[in-house]
Formats: structure tokens, sequence, C-alpha cells
């Protein structure tokens, strides 16, 4: 805002941006009032343009709108500043912190300044993690450090011949500059601990970043616990969910309450929308929407989990069972001598094997099934792909071939010594059809429970272990009740009568 201001409107420049730090300093979202005068030409003129650049249908139609309002907004006469509390919501931290002990990597876009956002981090848990944080910041004639060690900060200022423009590096050069001073810093920091950090970005080094060295930010970023862009417009919001997407290869969740998420929403492969005081735009763009932040947290690491695994059983199931049914079939071709005889199935055990009689199976692992009840958060094996990888696939199929080959093998060798019947006669194919159609049922019905005791093991080290952190948390929680009403014991012993006190 500073920049668009005229010259002759800067008169409470100096007290306004000392009371911007102060709310900011405070935690308070900040906005800066200023205002311009139009005659009526430049009014209707404006206007023209305006209407011009909403009603475009092109590809450009938002750098149309971006560049009239551009011309509008400048000569601008500085009213003030004033600040508002902007409380999180409840549940907001702990939502946060349960996500990150997840394995999920927390990125938050916002449009607070700078002193804003990292006052508030600590407070979502964003940056309680983080030994040190790491902040590139572009300002007006040079680009500093922030490193924050404990509760101290302080302030790391490069060599000013270098980073000052016009002395040395330009803009640009300044970013990349800093960009690798801070990976070396993660580098040498890792060598020696295991100290975690956060990168702090503002809008204007964050344009440098998305445009001429993407990578070099994503592997810095990448690095880091936590990414907090601040100042960021809906625009670099979009963007930075566009590169962090398609440059990892990770599937992406963005959530939003206000019209300025829109983009991040619509770029992100999962939306979440949260309905409030900042309207409906958020809700109409995401898939899923919510009320209450903390609700992620359910909405995630419970029905997430639940659906995770779920939806790839069934599918590693579908793979399975058809493969199974379908196999026997060549098997017996092979047997048969390719000669063309019929299937050995009947065409009605063809017609109602997926239909009918496989079907229960896929319904009962799609709708009902539950590793472990709501209480218990496992959500790593969602993030780590464990029940859906390519090698997991590739076990069912290969387990679908093997038993195929065990069930037509062990038929037909069962059926090579008979006895006859009244008419001479001995099993057909029509038996052996059946005997295996039969072994092939028993054995794709019986395949989900034995997939489930084997997930149920798998799975069992790590419900023990958030067991025993729920049994610690609960201890602890006991042995702080307990120190207190003992130092309230303690605390009333210890009141002695003043002299001269009479007893009632």
């Amino acid at each position: 805002m500073f920049e668009r201001l005229a010259k002759d409107g800067r008169e409470f420049e100096e007290k306004t941006l000392e009371h911007v730090h102060e709310y900011s300093d405070a935690g308070l979202r900040t906005l800066i009032l200023a205002y311009r005068e139009l005659d009526e030409n430049q009014y209707k003129e404006f206007d023209n343009n305006f209407s011009q650049a909403k009603n475009s249908v092109s590809e450009d139609r938002e750098t149309l709108i971006e560049e009239v309002s551009e011309k509008i907004e400048r000569n601008l006469i500085l009213l003030g500043a004033t600040a508002v509390e902007d409380k999180l919501q409840n549940g907001v931290p702990d939502c946060i912190d349960k996500l990150s002990q997840a394995g999920i990597k927390i990125w938050v876009l916002t449009g607070d300044k700078m002193e804003t956002a990292i006052n508030i981090g600590p407070e979502i848990q964003a940056l309680e993690k983080a030994g040190d944080k790491v902040a590139i910041v572009k300002r007006a004639d040079a680009c500093i450090v922030l490193v924050y060690i404990g509760d101290d900060l302080n302030l790391y200022f490069m060599d000013s011949s270098i980073l000052v423009e016009g002395k040395g590096l330009l803009g640009v050069e300044n970013i990349r500059h800093q960009i690798s001073e801070a990976a070396q810093q993660i580098t040498a920091s890792r060598g020696t601990s295991q100290q975690a950090f956060a990168l702090i970005i503002d809008g204007k080094s964050l344009a440098y970043a998305l445009e001429d060295m993407k990578k070099m930010f994503l592997d810095l970023a990448t690095r880091c616990a936590s990414v907090i862009c601040c100042r960021s417009s809906p625009k670099q919001k979009a963007l930075v969910t566009r590169l962090v997407k398609s440059a990892t290869g990770k599937t992406t969740l963005a959530i939003g309450d206000g019209a300025n998420d829109v983009g991040m929403l619509q770029e992100a492969d999962i939306r979440i929308g949260i309905s409030g005081v900042e309207g409906m735009q958020a809700v109409m763009s995401s898939d899923i929407a919510i009320a209450q932040f903390y609700y992620l947290e359910r909405l995630l690491l419970v029905h997430g989990h639940w659906c995770y695994r779920r939806i790839s059983s069934m599918i590693c199931y579908f793979f399975y069972k058809n493969i199974t049914f379908g196999f026997t079939l060549f098997l017996y071709e092979v047997y048969a001598s390719f000669s063309g005889k019929p299937a050995a199935y009947n065409d009605w055990f063809l017609s109602v094997y997926n239909i009918f009689f496989s079907s229960l199976p896929v319904i009962a692992l799609g709708v009902f099934d539950q590793d472990v009840s709501a209480r218990m958060h496992i959500a790593n094996e969602g993030v780590q792909n464990l029940l859906f990888s390519w090698r997991r696939i590739f076990s069912w199929m290969l387990n679908g071939f093997i038993s195929a080959i065990i069930i037509f093998f062990f038929c037909t060798k069962a059926m090579e010594i008979q006895a006859f019947d009244e008419k001479g006669r001995t099993a057909g194919r029509d038996i052996l059809g059946a005997t295996m159609y039969t072994c092939v049922l028993w054995n794709c019905l019986l395949a989900p429970l034995k997939q489930k005791a084997m997930l149920l093991g798998s799975s069992s080290s790590k419900v023990c272990h958030l067991a025993k952190q729920a049994f610690d948390e609960v201890i602890a929680e006991l042995d702080t009740l307990s120190e207190e009403s003992h130092k309230e014991h303690f605390d009333h012993a210890a009141f002695e009568r003043q002299p001269g006190t009479l007893d009632l």
C-alpha cells in the first residue's frame, strides 16, 4: 500500500507504519486505509475498462482485471491503519499437531504480514517443532534471513555489498543467494543435530521464487518441517499448490474459507471448504464442506483411514477373485489341449459369479470394514501408501494365479482315480467344473478374512503403541492432578493462625 501512495499523501506514513508493526507483533490482522479522488471522466474511463475486463472470456481475464486495477490504485492518500483480532477456532492447534504426527506436511499460505504469521505460527503449532526458522524476506533494499533460536530473535544480515540492490546482485539474484545460503545452513545443521527448520517467505520473495528458481525453492521447502508463505496473493497460493502437486507427485489437500482461497482449492487434488462468515465461495469450489477446522482431524485420520483401507482392499480383492476364476478356465483349455470343448463351467456359473456370489465380500469390504475404532488414529498407512502400492497389487495378483493353479490341479488329480456309476460312467466335464467352481467360491469368500487377519497382525503393534501413548497421557494427567491436590493440601496445612485470633 505504501508504494501506491502519492508524494503529498504520506503525511502519516511513519506513524502508521509504526502502528502496523505494533499490531502485527501483537498477532492482530492489520488493514491500511487510503483513498484517491477521481473526477467524473476518470471514473467513467475506469468503469468502462473494468467492465470490459470482467466480461472478458479469454484466458487472461484475471490479468486484465489486475492491469485495470493497477492503473487506478495509484497516487493514493493515506488515512491510517486499523487492526482486528482474528482468533483461531477451537481445536485448531491440536488438529494441526495430530496431522503433523501422522506424517502430513503442512504449508500455511496466508495473506497476513510476516510478523502476524510468526506470532500465530506457534499457536497453530506450525512452528512448534522447528528449532530454527529460516525466513527469506524481500525488503526495499536488502534480503535478510531471520533465524529463531529458542525465544530469542536474531537477525543475520548478509554482506550488504552483495545484497543491497544497485551495489551488487539485484532482486532475483538476492533471493537465489539466500535460498542457497539457507540450504547450506540446513545441511550444516543436519550434520551436527536433528534440529527441524521452518521456512517463512513473504509475497515479494515468493514472486521471484515461483518465476525463476522453482526447483531451488521447492528443494529448500521440502527439507523444512513447516512452510509459511505470508503476504501471498490468491494467484500465488494457486501457483504454490500447483508447484507442489506437479513437482513432488504427492497428493495435495487444500482447505480454505474465503474467496481468496478459491484458486488454491481448484489446483489441489482434494478440496475442503469451511463454511462461515467469510462467505460460501470456498464451499462452492470444494469437494467437501465442513463447519469447523478441527473436523479435519476426524475427516482425515478416521474416515480417511477407513476409506483408504476399504478402497485399497476392495480393488486388490477384485484383481484376486477375477484372476483366480479366470485362470482356472485358461488351465482347463490347456488341459483339454485347446480342443475347442466348451468351458468347464456352466453358463449360469459364469453369469452369477460376479453378480451374486462374489459381490457380498466386496460390499462388506467397501462399506463395513474397520480395523480400529474411531479413537485409534492410524494415518501413516495412507501417507506411506502401504496398502495400495504396486508391490501389494502384484502380490494379490500372484496370489490369485497360485490359488488357481492349486485349485485346478487338486480337482483334476482328485478325479483321476474314479469309481464307475451303475451305468458305467465316470465324472465328466460338468462334475469337474462344479467342483472347481465350489473350490474357487470358498477360496474367494474366505480371502477377505485371511487378508483382514494379516492386516490386523501388521497393525497390531501400531494399535498397541497408540494405546500405550493414550495410557501414558492419562497417567501424566492423573499425576498432575495428584500433585495439584497434594500442593493444595500442604497450602492449607501451612496456614498458621495469627496471634490474637479467636477460635469460634
